[in-house]
C-alpha cells in the first residue's frame, strides 16, 4: 500500500514544527530575564522556567524603606521580570505558532 504524498508532507511538516518547538523550549528554559522596580532600586532575575534566579537590592534602599515597603518594591521587580519573560517567550514562539495550520 502506497502512502499519500500529501499526508507524508503534512506529517513531515508537523515533525519539523515539533522539533522547532522543542528547540525553542530548551532555549527559553536556559535563559535568564531581568526586571526592575519602577525607580530601579531592585532588580530581579528569573529563569526561563519561571523560577526566581536572584534579587539585587541597592543598599541605600534597605536603609531608606521599612520591611513592608521593601517587600512591595521586591515584588514589583519580580513581577516586572516575569512580565519580561512572558514577552520574550511569546516573541520566541510567535513565528512557529503562526506557521501552524489553523
Amino acid at each position: 500500500m502506497q502512502n499519500d504524498p500529501e499526508v507524508d508532507a503534512m506529517v513531515e511538516q508537523l515533525r519539523r514544527q515539533e522539533q522547532e518547538i522543542d528547540r525553542i523550549r530548551r532555549d527559553v528554559e536556559a535563559m535568564v530575564v531581568k526586571g526592575r522596580s519602577r525607580a530601579g532600586e531592585v532588580e530581579a532575575s528569573v529563569r526561563g522556567n519561571g523560577r526566581l534566579a536572584g534579587v539585587s537590592i541597592d543598599p541605600a534602599t534597605v536603609r531608606q524603606y521599612d520591611t513592608h515597603d521593601l517587600g512591595v518594591i521586591v515584588t514589583e521587580a519580580v513581577n516586572a521580570a516575569l512580565d519580561n519573560l512572558a514577552k520574550v517567550v511569546q516573541a520566541r514562539f510567535a513565528p512557529t505558532l503562526a506557521s501552524l495550520p489553523a
